[in-house]
């Protein structure tokens, strides 16, 4: 019975069956009209199909199927939905570039199976582990030539009562998804959307504020750090216990460690009470050992003796094993109070069953199997594929702390809603190393405009995370992003609900709203969060000249506002904002309604350290003249899922211009009911970017109390106490329209570098940015620009010049370098001259030091007397500044030798940087090297072993010797990396390593 119960919670829901009328068979080969931009193509050498639900199409049935026409002559099929053209040859085996083809019109393109997928806007990736920067992502599901192709021909199916899985049958051997949706990139997500499932709606408090660190915590430590936020008036929402909670001595764990927590759930009533929720970290890769409380219980239930010293082995496909592993271990844990689970993967990447990916179905299951409790599910795990957007929360995994890991994370987390998976949460801060205090206050202001804003670090004692343990202006700033972060809570949470609701992700990349802007797609530091903000996090350091920072942002059409400030910019045009460590920059576009929670848990009471507490029945709503506009403003109870039975509310709410200069704000009655709301609300209404009014009134033209702040240029007006199924109307009135008439300022030219170093083949280098001024009116002014590029790679320089006459719009200059051979490091830059009259301007753009050496060495193991050629690219790298590193075998030897060749093309002094995961000794030119300094860590795998800098140390031209004698570790694998750097720290260019 409890095994059937637990099969019924996980049976996953959907109609794999598509309507009959979308269905055209023809021998081998079956088309189905799913809409008329999404097309199945399957072809079966036996004739027969598979109607079984993969994880990526749960549901193919559609009450109504869309219009189309199908015209055949004996030779050829064509199949016509309007938006899309299929031509088949038939009887002539599976598909390929010489039968099929389809023809998307809304882009002019014709596709042909095998055609490269060279204008995919990607999708995401399982895990951001090793990496430091950009990395290569996967395919999404739009494309700028239109079309993006879904293979799901290898995966596994569900069983036909959708409860648990099974090997593809033989007979389906391509079973693919065409997507031609053009450039309409929001309708094809929210489409797949049905087929794919919903998006859950996240629970309320995922949106708070988290903790999180790799660290042997006790329970009166973790008291400690709870009552240390609220000293510090900061908010904490959301608890993560690292893997230390566990018996020790295994990565797999399921008891308390009772020397750290020696009364469960006492602390975890503790956490409860102080409105914490708590969440514990798995790897389940390891099974289920005799030192756990639950082992007997297991092994009865897997009717296996319960032998000591014999493990049970994790066999989450066996549904047998799958039932046991959450009604013993698990559920016991859960009923403690634990609120949900941190899947850190580990359990590698097949199973039993032929296809079955165990992360993806470790997601399935324990987001399924969480509504027992009847709360909303919510898992924290990596991404597992196409159809894993049904199991948020991401976990994006160990990252390097530093700036260019942080200046990857804005394209990283908004080009995932091209798959539908937009709940990501990054370690916020890095996971290794120390971060410097300004680079900290970047991470926590992204983390706070990022779907998850939780602080993150590994095990070491430099890696401080703790806000209050940096300096004053750092814990400000922090404090002050929390602030903002708590203030948007409501806008984010309806985002969320819109996100359920229509498959679109909260951060979604610019080209979804203005697709046919060449601009929208030059810009992925920044990122529509949800449907009336831009958010352009800081992600580089402040001139250390001037201590300013800035960041490059486009505007699109149209009229935006800063947040913070309440300037006005009138786009398209792309604008360089400046500002200090307090600045996070936010734009809101004209007309919109943002509501906002106050800032205290009671109306002039202290901070609210909870989402909790955040008064529900009052509400800030900032309206942004300049444009009609409304917002539908969605409320529930935030945990249960009482919403799909109807306990929510919606509050329209329009800002409408009342003449030429007036503006009215109206709250409808609400629409549906949820019993813990309350039936009353008080509002702050605040108008941005105007002048003193004349008068405010409500709809009876009774006087409502207003102030006005001629510094920030905003009117505040107050709404007494309303039942919130009343309808309210404010309006407010100036003596002119000048008054409500958005003001901006002039701004010079500047050049935006966007370098690319992942390692996914890029055929460009990256691209450069030129912005001309523009004038108080927002009309550009001409100028020249003249651009010096520089190249740097082993033995030659090449130097290229560009000039632009009358520069009057942005333009965009690919880097005209492609990438130099595997073994050769390189560089690139380029100075920039803009002349206007007989002012000129000039910058220098730098961009990434690419493949540094050394990669190409003599390996000789202990015992042998012949060397062999050894390269250092068997360590995948997902970024092309990542140093080399070398993996070698411990079957072969326990220690070795490994020898370089180097060729400097001029006298140099440098260092050498090296790591191993063992003892190393580092000789140059028969010389050993003594001494060395320990160094911050690298990014790539250098990172989790410590790096020791030799030199610096005079080397003349010529060719030089480097010797590594090297001893394996005890244990784990055996890797060691040496890196040239110059006097400033940086990989040494003009060098060739053989």
């Amino acid at each position: 019975m409890e095994q059937n119960d637990f099969l019924e919670r996980i049976r996953l829901a959907g109609n794999p069956h598509a309507h009959p009328l979308a269905v055209v068979v023809r021998g081998h080969v079956r088309f189905t009209v799913l809409t008329a931009r999404l097309l199945r193509l399957e072809w079966s050498p036996s004739g027969v199909f598979t109607d079984a639900a993969t994880f990526a199409f749960p549901q193919r049935h559609s009450a109504a199927p869309p219009a189309f026409t199908v015209r055949e002559d004996g030779e050829q099929i064509w199949i016509d939905t309007g938006a899309l053209r299929l031509t088949y040859r038939l009887h002539s085996g599976c598909f390929t570039a010489d039968n099929l083809t389809i023809t998307v019109p809304d882009t002019a393109t014709t596709w042909r199976p095998g055609q490269p997928a060279t204008d995919n806007l990607g999708g995401t990736r399982r895990t951001l582990d090793d990496t430091g920067g950009d990395v290569p992502l996967e395919p999404g599901l739009v494309a700028r030539d239109g079309w993006a192709l879904v293979d799901d021909s290898q995966g596994v199916v569900f069983t036909a009562d959708g409860g648990w899985v099974q090997a593809r049958p033989e007979q389906s051997v391509q079973d693919w998804y065409f997507f031609g949706y053009g450039h309409a990139y929001s309708e094809a997500l929210a489409e797949y959307t049905h087929f794919g499932g919903a998006v859950p709606l996240i629970p309320r408090y995922v949106l708070g504020i988290w903790w999180s660190r790799f660290w042997p915590y006790s329970a009166d430590d973790l008291h400690q750090l709870v009552a240390d936020f609220a000293e510090q008036q900061l908010p904490l929402d959301v608890l993560v216990v690292d893997m230390d909670w566990h018996t020790p001595g295994h990565w797999t764990g399921y008891s308390w460690n009772h020397d750290l927590f020696p009364d469960p759930a006492a602390f975890l009533a503790a956490m409860h009470a102080q409105g914490l929720r708590v969440t514990l970290n798995l790897h389940p890769a390891e099974g289920v050992h005799p030192h756990e409380t639950a082992y007997a219980d297991v092994a009865a239930a897997l009717s296996q003796p319960a032998t000591a010293g014999t493990p049970i082995p994790f066999r989450i496909a066996d549904p047998a094993f799958a039932a046991a592993y959450f009604r013993h271990l698990h559920h016991p844990l859960e009923d403690q109070g634990v609120d949900f689970w941190w899947i850190d993967w580990q359990q590698g990447e097949s199973t039993e069953i032929a296809g079955l990916d165990p992360l993806i179905w470790l997601n399935h299951l324990h987001f399924t199997d969480a509504r027992r409790r009847g709360q909303r599910p919510l898992l924290f795990s990596r991404w597992g594929g196409l159809g894993n957007h049904r199991y948020p929360l991401g976990f994006s995994g160990d990252t390097f702390g530093g700036w260019a890991t942080l200046a990857a994370l804005p394209h990283f987390t908004a080009t995932a809603a091209n798959v539908g998976f937009g709940w990501w949460s990054h370690d916020i801060g890095g996971h290794f190393g120390a971060v410097e205090p300004e680079l900290f206050v970047r991470w926590v202001q992204f983390g706070a405009l990022s779907p998850c804003l939780r602080l993150h670090a590994t095990k070491d004692p430099l890696g401080e995370r703790r806000p209050w343990a940096f300096p004053a202006p750092v814990l400000a700033a922090a404090r002050q992003a929390f602030a903002l972060r708590y203030q948007l809570i409501p806008y984010l949470y309806t985002m969320a609900r819109h996100t359920h609701d229509q498959g679109i992700a909260l951060c979604r990349p610019m080209y979804y709203a203005y697709p046919d802007h060449e601009d929208a797609y030059a810009a992925p530091g920044q990122y529509l969060l949800g449907d009336d903000l831009i958010a352009a996090p800081i992600t580089q350091p402040a001139d250390p000249a001037t201590g300013v920072a800035t960041v490059d942002v486009w505007l699109p059409p149209g009229t935006w506002y800063r947040f913070d400030t309440g300037a006005a910019l009138v786009g398209p045009r792309w604008e360089r904002v400046a500002g200090d460590l307090t600045t996070m920059p936010l734009f809101v576009r004209a007309g919109a309604i943002i509501p906002l929670a106050t800032a205290v848990s009671t109306r002039h009471g202290p901070p609210a350290l909870h989402l909790a507490d955040i008064p529900a029945e009052h509400l800030e709503l900032r309206i942004f003249p300049g444009a009609d506009g409304t917002f539908r403003l969605y409320e529930d109870d935030g945990t249960t899922e009482d919403y799909q039975r109807g306990a929510c509310e919606w509050t329209t709410i329009t800002s409408t211009a009342d003449g030429a200069s007036a503006r009215t704000l109206r709250i409808a009655p609400v629409a549906g009911y949820c019993p813990t709301l309350p039936a009353i609300r008080t509002y702050t209404l605040t108008f941005v970017g105007v002048t003193a009014p004349q008068e405010v009134c409500d709809g009876a033209e009774q006087p409502l109390a207003w102030r006005y702040d001629q510094a920030t240029q905003r009117l505040f007006v107050t709404v007494p106490a309303t039942p919130k199924d009343a309808p309210f109307t404010a309006t407010a009135r100036w003596a002119s329209a000048a008054a409500i008439s958005p003001r901006q300022a002039p701004s010079p030219p500047f050049a935006h570098l966007s370098a690319h170093a992942a390692a996914d083949g890029a055929a460009t280098l990256g691209q450069v940015l030129l912005v001309p001024p523009y004038a108080a009116d927002g009309q550009a002014d001409p100028c020249d620009v003249a651009l010096i590029w520089r190249h740097s790679h082993a033995q030659s320089a090449t130097k290229i010049v560009q000039t632009f006459r009358d520069l009057s719009a942005a333009t965009l200059v690919p880097v005209p370098f492609t990438l130099a051979p595997t073994l050769q490091p390189q560089q690139w830059s380029c100075d920039v001259r803009f002349t206007a009259g007989d002012e000129q301007r000039e910058v220098v753009l730098r961009g990434p030091d690419l493949q540094p050496p050394i990669q190409s060495w003599q390996v000789r193991y202990d015992g042998q007397t012949t060397w062999t050629a050894f390269r250092a690219d068997l360590v995948p790298r997902t970024n092309l500044t990542d140093p080399f590193t070398a993996l070698l075998a411990t079957e072969q030897a326990l220690t070795a030798e490994a020898t370089a060749a180097i060729d400097l093309a001029e006298a140099t002094t440098l260092s050498f940087d090296t790591w191993a995961s063992g003892p190393l000794v580092i000789t140059v030119d028969g010389a050993t090297m003594d001494g060395g300094t320990p160094q911050p860590t690298l990014a790539g795998l250098a990172r989790h072993w410590p790096v020791t800098r030799f030199g610096p140390h005079p080397l003349t031209t010529g060719r030089h010797i480097i010797s590594v004698q090297l001893a394996a570790p005890a244990s784990g694998p055996w890797l060691f990396g040496v890196l040239l750097v110059d006097a400033d720290g940086l990989p040494l260019m003009r060098v060739t390593a053989t």
